[in-house]
């Protein structure tokens, strides 16, 4: 045989050679998401997430929210007792998720004398709420409610509903619909 049929014959093998590697690649399903790898755009998809026709995982957002009120001492910025509850079940919630927000809005009642007492308040549950943990750049006071009752009526038990803040935390985040059933090991 003379070396132009070697080198040709060579040539072949080795196109053939790549040619088959590259087929078998393309059968593989690296990360094992039900695309394989030869269609599949996003390489490195996470166990058990759903994916779309490329492979790519698809993203879901979450939105979740805590609501609670807390009451006060009429006139005062104090909290009462059975209350420092709330504050640590805020606080809970927004240490598990990073992305969040808390509103908190401060009320008081007709009965009250003290000016600016719903936003003296709602500082004080902000202050409350950092010490228990919450970043204070995730926490926004509202405009004050003042002399919005929550119930309506002259009478003390209304009147102690209504010395009060409400507070709202939030979260909002983005993560990867799941497939029902991920592929096997």
């Amino acid at each position: 045989m003379d070396c132009k049929k070697i080198v040709k014959v060579w040539a072949i093998v080795t196109i053939a050679l790549s040619l088959t590697s590259n087929v078998a690649i393309a059968q593989q399903d690296s990360d094992r998401d039900g695309v394989l790898d030869g269609a599949d755009k996003c390489s490195a998809t996470p166990k058990g997430a759903a994916v779309d026709r490329n492979g790519c995982p698809k993203m879901v957002e979450i939105n979740d929210h805590f609501e609670t009120a807390v009451l006060f001492v009429k006139n005062s910025d104090r909290l009462h007792d059975t209350d420092h509850d709330n504050i640590t079940k805020v606080a809970r919630f927004t240490q598990s998720h990073r992305d969040h927000f808390v509103l908190v809005e401060g009320f008081q009642s007709e009965a009250e004398s003290v000016d600016g007492l719903a936003n003296k308040r709602a500082k004080r549950v902000a202050q409350l709420l950092v010490s228990a943990g919450v970043a204070r750049s995730k926490i926004r006071i509202a405009k004050p409610g003042d002399h919005t009752p929550e119930v309506e009526g002259d009478t003390a038990a209304a009147h102690a509903a209504n010395q009060r803040v409400y507070i709202k935390a939030t979260l909002t985040m983005t993560g990867y619909e799941q497939r029902f059933n991920p592929m096997p090991d």
